[in-house]
């Protein structure tokens, strides 16, 4: 009998256990960390999605909004004089107050390894990021493992002005092969500091990979022509109000969005910020307006 080949879920485990490993090995070794307790970060957010399914026909768009929170502590050894280690444990959950089957919880093991190009705060950084851990869904078929790799160039030229650009591999992968998730992100962003409380962010991202797009069944094919020769019907999903056939389809999305943010101390941060996304497949185009407030406090 031959051998079994590692499925992606294999590989997503596999990554699980190692950046577990590599965490237990930062925070255990004496010589890691200071004495000072593990820092924890507590982020919620409600954001709202005026076509959370990526519909095209206006009869089948919903809009709704969702409630998040997230609940993060890392760890960071220094290596030599420009590297910095660090791991981390992050538990996160999103609920939908009206369509509660887009509902889901990921619980995560993270690590990453730094590269500053000089000293000071406007040394240019080099970053390379994994995460990954298991993914809970309201809706069974959903539920399994989710991974995520990014690289990312920070400088700070001045002290009022920071440029980012970042490349990310993102991988879901469910029980139900449908709803998998392959995807890779190419992101840039510019921060202002006009003061040491205040923080406005712009920028703009090119995804490309898998979405999921819900349409009305039949006599609706007309809308879909496009997809009937390449993406077969799968079946009528609840997730909404009304029956609407789900498409996992590739497809290219860009986007653009800016963010305020303020400081009420050094531990505790407000923001606000609004995203417009344009997703195109086939002549198909879906748009998604997203307006989110969040709270980020560290202790």
């Amino acid at each position: 009998m031959c051998p079994r080949l590692p499925t992606a879920r294999d590989r997503l485990r596999r990554l699980f256990a190692a950046a577990l490993g590599a965490l237990c090995a930062v925070i255990l070794t004496p010589s890691a960390r200071a004495a000072q307790s593990i820092p924890i970060l507590v982020e919620t957010s409600a954001s709202h999605d005026d076509n959370l399914g990526r519909a095209t026909r206006p009869a089948d768009k919903r809009d709704d909004t969702a409630v998040r929170l997230a609940v993060s502590a890392e760890d960071a050894r220094v290596l030599r004089r420009d590297w910095l280690l660090s791991g981390g444990l992050a538990a996160r959950g999103e609920h939908w107050v009206e369509f509660e089957r887009f509902d889901t919880a990921d619980f995560e093991a993270r690590l990453a390894l730094r590269r500053r190009f000089g000293l000071g705060p406007t040394a240019p950084a080099l970053r390379l990021a994994f995460a990954g851990g298991p993914r809970v869904a309201r809706v069974d078929d959903r539920s399994g493992w989710t991974g995520l790799a990014t690289l990312e160039f920070t400088h700070r030229p001045w002290t009022f002005l920071r440029y980012t650009f970042a490349a990310e591999g993102e991988r879901i992968d469910t029980r139900d092969t449908f709803y998998d998730i392959t995807a890779r992100t190419f992101s840039g962003e510019l921060a202002f500091f006009p003061s040491d409380r205040w923080t406005i962010s712009t920028g703009v991202a090119s995804r490309f990979g898998n979405v999921l797009a819900f349409s009305s069944p039949p006599p609706t094919w007309r809308f879909l022509s496009p997809y009937l020769s390449t993406v077969p019907l799968r079946r009528a999903t609840d997730f909404f109000d009304v029956p609407l056939n789900a498409y996992n389809v590739e497809a290219a999305t860009v986007e653009g969005s800016i963010s305020v943010s303020y400081a009420l101390n050094d531990s505790t941060r407000l923001s606000l910020g609004f995203a417009y996304a344009d997703t195109r497949r086939d002549g198909l185009r879906y748009l998604n307006r997203t307006f989110t407030a969040g709270l980020a406090r560290r202790f």
